[in-house]
């Protein structure tokens, strides 16, 4: 965690091209706390099919997300640190 808030220190709060990921990323965890907590037997079927809608959502735009982030970590190179020839060598032994 700690490179993580170095970097957002350096770039300051609204990083080089828009707001601070690693605060994003922040609350995107408690959100998803939130939502992973949520009791959602016993609410109308209507509601739960939106619920679920809204939560295919969040996992496209997550996986937008994601897919920036590897970009980013490729052009990086910081997983050859750990030996590893590439970002999925590398995610595969996390």
């Amino acid at each position: 965690m700690a490179v993580l808030m170095l970097d957002a220190e350096v770039e300051g709060p609204n990083g080089p091209e828009g707001p601070d990921g690693f605060v994003a990323l922040d609350d995107c965890t408690r959100a998803a706390e939130r939502l992973a907590a949520t009791r959602w037997a016993g609410r109308p079927g209507a509601a739960l099919g939106d619920a679920l809608l809204g939560v295919g959502r969040i996992e496209r735009m997550v996986t937008a997300a994601k897919v920036a982030l590897v970009g980013a970590f490729d052009a990086s190179g910081q997983y050859r640190f750990d030996q590893h020839p590439s970002v999925a060598t590398w995610l595969a032994a996390k």
